[in-house]
């Protein structure tokens, strides 16, 4: 396998809300890798630079990369990886002063993260994922053979719904409050007859029933790629997928995305994507 890696940092990255770090981390190791994509803490003035969404990003993806290749059980070891990612979130933000007791979810927010990663050995790839962070398999013409990301449906449908029920106004200090106390890693949220999963790595051990984990045998020339929901618009290119299916360098894979970028906000927000290609 090789692994090439298109995290951007530093100024190149923009972001939809100005004066946020960027705060996707991707880290790899032999056939082994990680994204996490730190989650924005909104409504805090100034931002802290560094982020400590940015710092737990970068804890959870080499925690999980190591804890991947330590006593590799299959699915079993993928979960316990994320188990152990998790707690090492939960013992930045005690770090922090960020304790259940202490946490106001807005002007105090956990520093939190969501992830997907995986590792192939045998023919095999063994994958986690979690929220809106990606594990995507493309065979030899580009053609989507798994994409595992958590359906948005029900829970933009539940927020909508909040949002006329009790006023308030979209990315409020209100809402957004809400939002991190009621909904992120609630396992009895049901909307409609549908559970909301919306789980995120916060240290709160709970988040582990929110995670997706298994398992699929690749074929020779298939493609997989771990990415964070910046990449979203241009994995859904047929175009792009086809550049990753013939095993385009990453400079043709760069120049394809920033001529997208003159195309429209949808392809400009801060993107990560990791693609393990087979020789």
């Amino acid at each position: 396998m090789k692994v090439i890696s298109l995290a951007k940092t530093g100024n190149n990255v923009r972001k939809i809300f100005k004066g946020i770090p960027p705060e996707d981390f991707a880290y790899t190791y032999g056939g082994t890798f990680a994204v996490c994509d730190g989650v924005t803490l909104l409504h805090y003035h100034p931002y802290p630079n560094p982020s400590p969404a940015a710092r737990v990003a970068r804890i959870a993806a080499k925690t999980l990369v190591r804890s991947m290749r330590s006593r590799f059980k299959g699915v079993h070891t993928v979960r316990q990886a994320f188990i152990k990612a998790n707690a090492a979130v939960g013992e930045y933000n005690r770090r922090i002063g960020l304790t259940p007791r202490t946490v106001n979810f807005l002007t105090k927010q956990y520093a939190a993260t969501v992830c997907a990663y995986g590792r192939v050995k045998g023919g095999i790839l063994y994958w986690g994922q979690l929220n809106d962070c990606g594990m995507m398999v493309i065979d030899m013409k580009g053609n989507i053979v798994i994409n595992k990301m958590l359906d948005r449906g029900p829970v933009d449908a539940y927020v909508k719904f909040i949002r006329r029920v009790r006023g308030f106004t979209e990315l409020s200090p209100e809402e957004h409050r809400y939002f991190r106390k009621e909904v992120v890693n609630n396992t009895r949220l049901f909307f409609r007859g549908e559970r909301i999963r919306w789980g995120v790595m916060t240290g709160e051990t709970r988040a582990a029933l929110f995670l997706q984990a298994g398992r699929i045998r690749l074929q020779p020339g298939w493609n997989v790629v771990v990415y964070s929901d910046g990449m979203i618009p241009l994995l859904g290119l047929p175009a792009f997928r086809k550049l990753i299916s013939r095993h385009a360098s990453q400079k043709e894979l760069v120049s394809f995305m920033k001529r997208k970028e003159r195309a429209g906000r949808p392809y400009r927000s801060e993107r990560t994507m990791i693609v393990a290609a087979s020789c």
